[in-house]
């Protein structure tokens, strides 16, 4: 079993060490306050990737994903399981075309919206990287990052920081009411960690995620439940 403790819930870390469960992976969640945020440098990621993204493109879906794409889609959101897993064991994670959709379906029924900015390698017509925030109107200072991602044979080229910059860029020029963004990142992911403290993001909390095997919650609940 996989569970999941943070920082706000002291009595959590020591609930999950009484189950016999370890530590799989440490992470945090990262808050940029926007009056704190270097526009200028953001700009300057932008120009810079004029010379390093030479044949990248940038493109943007607001709201749910094109029928059309959702293949392609479903196969760029898989380089999220090449971000750290440390010392989980966990297998990775193949979406299907039906599972987007489900999750489509669920973020109307929250009325939650989605916006994904996109690399596509533009002699092959690849998608290349996105990352994606989400929008609640109930709260809308508060801006969800979602996920960053860039395949592995596009990377080194500055398209994680072409995506971060053109996004919040967006954000700044149509969501003018959001004042906070909130991100998480393993403590492990070097270069995510990197990107997001150049453009001002800070620690707000921390969290670790268990593994614990079933055996160990069973006799626990033998004896205590």
């Amino acid at each position: 079993m996989i569970a999941s403790t943070g920082s706000v819930v002291p009595a959590g870390k020591t609930f999950m060490e009484r189950l016999g469960a370890k530590p799989g992976l440490e992470s945090r969640v990262n808050q940029l306050n926007i009056a704190d945020l270097d526009r200028d440098l953001m700009r300057d990621w932008q120009e810079r990737a004029k010379e390093r993204a030479i044949g990248y493109e940038l493109g943007m879906w607001i709201g749910p994903y094109r029928e059309a794409e959702l293949e392609a889609i479903k196969t760029m959101m898989e380089v999220m399981n090449t971000a750290p897993k440390d010392d989980l064991d966990v297998e990775d994670f193949t979406w299907t075309v039906e599972q987007v959709r489900q999750m489509e379906e669920s973020l109307a029924g929250r009325k939650v919206e989605r916006w994904t900015v996109y690399a596509r390698h533009v002699e092959s017509g690849e998608l290349a990287g996105y990352t994606d925030v989400y929008w609640n109107p109930n709260h809308p200072e508060m801006l969800g990052q979602g996920d960053t991602g860039v395949v592995p044979q596009h990377r080194n080229k500055g398209l994680g920081r072409w995506l971060k910059a053109a996004m919040i860029e967006k954000v700044l020029q149509d969501r003018s009411q959001v004042a906070h963004v909130r991100t998480g990142n393993a403590n492990s992911n070097v270069p995510m960690l990197r990107i997001n403290h150049e453009m001002g993001f800070k620690p707000y909390r921390s969290w670790t995620v268990w593994q614990v095997e079933l055996e160990k919650i069973d006799a626990y609940l033998a004896n205590d439940g």
